[in-house]
C-alpha cells in the first residue's frame, strides 16, 4: 500500500500555534517570574560595605527560581561572572586580595569564630546546584587558594520549591544572608531580604498544580559494588586490552578476537605486566592511531604461546580480574588463557543517579586522586581510569555509603 506523502513544513506552519484566544502572559524581566506574582516590589536595596562576588554556573543562569538574581537586584556592591566552570579561571582578575570563599571545605572556618583580623573585602559565593559548585571550584584553582568559610545553620532551609542535597542546605540568598549577618551585622535590609524569598515561595506554592512534598532531595539509589573489591584487595589485578582486528582486517566478530596488548596491574604491590603480540593480520594504520601506538610498539611483540606463558607466571589461580566489561576477560579466552573470577565495572551501578556525563567528572567531584598513566597508548588511560574507578568504590564501601553484593563470576 502507498503511504501518503507527508508534506515538507514551512515557515508559516509554525506561526499560529496557539487558538484565536490564546493571550501571552505578562512577565517582569527583573525576578523572571510572570507579572502577576512580580515580587520585586519586596526586595530591599542593600549597601554593603563588603563587596559581593557571585560565580554562577551558566546552567543556573535561566534558571526560573535561581535566587542569585534577587541578591543582585538588592545589593549596590555585587559583582556577577557567569560561565562554563572550565571558563572561570579566566575571571581572575575579579578576585580581591583579601577574598574569601564560601565554600564547607574540610579546612572551612566556621563564619562565627572569625576574627576582626579575618573579615574579608570580599565574600565569594559560588551559585549553582551543589554539583555545579563543586565543579567550580575545582576547575578554578584560584578558589581553592582563598580562606574557606563556612556556616552551620541551625534551622532546616527554606526553599521548598527546589530539591536540595540534605535539610541543612542553603539557597544562595539565604547563604548570602547568613553570611552578612557576621560580615556586617548591622546592616539594613538582610531580613527584608529574606522576607522577599519568601514571598517568591509562597506565590509559586499558591498555584493550583503546585505539588511540593520534599524540601530536600530524595534518597539516592544504592550502588551495587561487590564487596570483594574490598575483602580480597590482595587478589585484585585490573587489566585491560586492545583487541586484534577481525578477518580481512575488519573490526567485526568482536567476542572471537584475541588480544594484540594486555596491561594489568596488581593493586595490592603495584607490580605490572605488558605485552604486545603479535596480530593475526596486519593492523591498518586507522587502528593503530584509534590505539594511539605504531608499528614501533610492536618491534618487540610476542607470539600467542609465549603470552600465555607470561601471563600464567603473572597470573595466579584464585586472582579476581577486574575490567571494564566482558570483552576484556572473553580476549583472554580467546588467546587460551583461563579466568576463574571477575568484576565487570560496568555492570557496577557506580551513577545511580545519572548525574555525570564521564569518569572524569565522576573523579572530579568525587575528591579521589588519579596516579600517573603508566602504560603506552589508549590502554594507559583506560587502565588508569579503571584503577581510580576501583579505589572510589573501596573508599564508599569502608565509608559505608553502599551496600554491597558478592562478586560476580
Amino acid at each position: 500500500m502507498n503511504r501518503p506523502q507527508r508534506r515538507r513544513s514551512t515557515s508559516n506552519d509554525f506561526e499560529f500555534q496557539h487558538s484565536p484566544d490564546f493571550v501571552p502572559r505578562d512577565m517582569c524581566f527583573r525576578c523572571a517570574r510572570p507579572a502577576h506574582v512580580c515580587h520585586c516590589h519586596t526586595i530591599p536595596t542593600i549597601d554593603n560595605e563588603t563587596e559581593l562576588l557571585l560565580v554562577q554556573h551558566i546552567r543556573e543562569r535561566s534558571h526560573p527560581f535561581n535566587t542569585a538574581r534577587m541578591v543582585k537586584e538588592a545589593m549596590t556592591k555585587v559583582v556577577t561572572v557567569v560561565d562554563y566552570a572550565e571558563a572561570m579561571p579566566h575571571y581572575a582578575s575579579q578576585l580581591h586580595s583579601n577574598a574569601a570563599l564560601l565554600y564547607p571545605s574540610k579546612s572551612a572556618k566556621l563564619f562565627n569564630d572569625l576574627t576582626a583580623e579575618e573579615l574579608p573585602s570580599q565574600l565569594v559565593v559560588l551559585d549553582g546546584t551543589w554539583h555545579h559548585a563543586k565543579r567550580l571550584f575545582k576547575c578554578w584553582p584560584a578558589l581553592q587558594r582563598l580562606p574557606h568559610y563556612r556556616l552551620a545553620p541551625s534551622d532546616p532551609g527554606r526553599y521548598q520549591i527546589r530539591l536540595e542535597p540534605d535539610e541543612q542546605s542553603l539557597s544562595t540568598v539565604e547563604a548570602v544572608v547568613a553570611a552578612y549577618k557576621v560580615l556586617e551585622p548591622n546592616l539594613a535590609g538582610m531580613d527584608a531580604l529574606l522576607d522577599s524569598f519568601q514571598t517568591m515561595i509562597a506565590n509559586q506554592l499558591s498555584h493550583p498544580s503546585a505539588t511540593y512534598e520534599r524540601s530536600h532531595a530524595p534518597r539516592k539509589h544504592k550502588a551495587n559494588i561487590p564487596r570483594a573489591l574490598l575483602n580480597d584487595y590482595e587478589r585484585l589485578v585490573v587489566a585491560y586490552g586492545e583487541a586484534a582486528p577481525g578477518e580481512n582486517g575488519r573490526w567485526n566478530k568482536k567476542s572471537d578476537r584475541p588480544p594484540v596488548y594486555w596491561v594489568a596491574k596488581r593493586l595490592a604491590t603495584g607490580e605490572k605486566f605488558s605485552r604486545f603480540i603479535e596480530p593475526p593480520v596486519p593492523i591498518e594504520r586507522k587502528y593503530m592511531q584509534h590505539f594511539e601506538l605504531d608499528a614501533n610498539h610492536f618491534a618487540d611483540s610476542v607470539k600467542p604461546e609465549q603470552f600465555r606463558q607470561d601471563w600464567a607466571q603473572f597470573s595466579k589461580t584464585d586472582d579476581t580480574l577486574v575490567v571494564f566489561n566482558d570483552n576484556c576477560s572473553r580476549m583472554l579466552q580467546n588467546v587460551g588463557c583461563v579466568c576463574n573470577n571477575s568484576i565487570k565495572l560496568k555492570s557496577i551501578e557506580y551513577d545511580p543517579d545519572r548525574k555525570y556525563s564521564s569518569l572524569r567528572e565522576l573523579f572530579d567531584d568525587s575528591d579521589i586522586t588519579t596516579d600517573p598513566i603508566e602504560f603506552a597508548g589508549r590502554a594507559g588511560l583506560r587502565i588508569r581510569n579503571a584503577i581510580t574507578l576501583v579505589e572510589l568504590l573501596r573508599k564508599q564501601l569502608i565509608m559505608g555509603c553502599t551496600p554491597s553484593l558478592p562478586a560476580s563470576t
